[in-house]
């Protein structure tokens, strides 16, 4: 964008607002993860705003030794 931009005369200058860093504890991803798969679990929905976020669930669905049909019966937007 910022190419595009320029190259219609504007003055444009990248400015990045946001960091994508790993999660802080990535054992309590897979364990909240792995409660997500019991039958007892009431979550109903799963929001995942960024690429960097479904790289983060997939990732601890696999630390969990889990895939993506442990999310089944939930509606992941």
């Amino acid at each position: 964008l910022v190419h595009a931009l320029g190259a219609l005369g504007a003055d444009a200058v990248p400015l990045p607002c946001i960091e994508v860093v790993p999660p802080e504890d990535p054992k309590a991803v897979s364990h909240a993860l792995s409660e997500l798969s019991s039958a007892s679990c009431d979550v109903a929905a799963i929001v995942v705003s960024s690429v960097p976020g479904v790289d983060a669930l997939c990732d601890g669905l696999d630390a969990a030794d889990l895939d993506l049909r442990a999310l089944a019966g939930r509606t992941v937007v």
